[in-house]
């Protein structure tokens, strides 16, 4: 019954540290494609957050300074959950442009992520 429990909690757990994706240019990106029907392509909040969280600093750091204002409003000493809360929440404020654009300027540096 232990050794069972163990080998289910290690491969889970085994599973969450080698889903990282590698730093900018080094390597292929572990992630599949969205597919794209035609020019319109299905946008999954869940699924965008998800890809947000499993960035390395650096990357998220990449979409943060490409997006026109969000460096100025998004905290560097942070970490890397509350640099994306304040990203979400400064793009979904009055001021802010949007979500969907936060995905586009991502989607545009990490194409095989998002």
């Amino acid at each position: 019954m232990y050794d069972s429990t163990l080998f289910i909690y290690v491969t889970f757990a085994r599973g969450l540290f080698d889903s990282k994706p590698k730093l900018i240019g080094r390597g292929v990106n572990f992630h599949s494609p969205n597919p794209v029907n035609g020019k319109n392509e299905e946008f999954d909040r869940s699924v965008f957050f998800q890809h947000l969280r499993s960035l390395h600093n650096d990357d998220l750091g990449q979409i943060i300074i490409s997006i026109p204002n969000a460096s100025q409003l998004v905290s560097v000493n942070e970490t890397n959950a509350r640099k994306i809360e304040q990203l979400i929440t400064w793009a979904e404020s009055g001021s802010g442009p949007g979500i969907k654009e936060i995905y586009i300027y991502a989607k545009n540096l990490y194409p095989t992520h998002f």
